[in-house]
């Protein structure tokens, strides 16, 4: 029954339908009759002719800036090292201050009325107040008569003892001359001894003899 059924309506509808009826055509409309009017045909019209506008100042070229410099790229840098502990080291001592060189002591001119004359070792100057007395510790009086002679005699001077002058034990007197020389000089040579100093030898050359070192 279900078979007949579907076979049935399927021919059903193969049937063909009737077309739909086409629509009515609309009535014409009715065009009323209108008179025309023709009009003149309008003057030409003349246009004024444009003024000629002036050419624009002409603007001086203009510069380009120059492209900014490229900025390079920035490099990676690598991770900064931790600086070194670096340890204080004490504060070295000042430098001295360097001092000035000490002038050189001048030697005092020399008062000797014989140039280079010849002084007996170890003789000091100075003595009995008087600039031309000198002074040899340790020294007799026939030691030092005995030095100054040689010496002399060796550079052309005579030594004559004056036993008229100075007759005292502990003094002796030479004339000293020299054939360069119009007047003599005098050599007075005293001697001292005492427990605190032991020997002690004097001499003076002078113009006039010396024979008493007090005066």
């Amino acid at each position: 029954m279900v078979v007949v059924a579907s076979f049935i309506h399927g021919g059903i509808l193969m049937i063909p339908l009737p077309p739909n009826p086409p629509p009515p055509e609309p009535e014409p409309e009715q065009v009323e009759n209108i008179p025309i009017t023709r009009l003149p045909n309008p003057a030409p019209t003349v246009q004024p002719s444009p003024s000629p506008t002036p050419p624009p100042n002409p603007q001086p070229p203009r510069t380009l800036a120059p492209p900014p410099n490229p900025q390079p790229a920035a490099v990676a840098q690598p991770d900064p090292k931790p600086a070194p502990v670096v340890t204080p080291q004490p504060n070295p001592p000042p430098a001295p201050t360097p001092q000035p060189d000490p002038e050189p002591e001048l030697e005092p001119e020399s008062t000797d009325l014989i140039p280079d004359f010849p002084h007996v070792a170890g003789a000091v100057a100075g003595c009995q107040n008087r600039e031309d007395c000198y002074a040899v510790p340790g020294e007799t009086l026939r030691g030092v008569t005995h030095s100054l002679r040689d010496r002399l005699e060796a550079q052309g001077y005579q030594m004559q003892l004056r036993s008229d002058l100075g007759n005292d034990q502990g003094t002796r007197i030479y004339a000293v001359t020299h054939p360069d020389r119009s007047e003599p000089l005098f050599l007075s040579v005293f001697s001292f001894y005492s427990p605190e100093t032991g020997d002690m030898a004097r001499y003076i050359l002078a113009q006039e003899p010396v024979e008493d070192l007090t005066q």
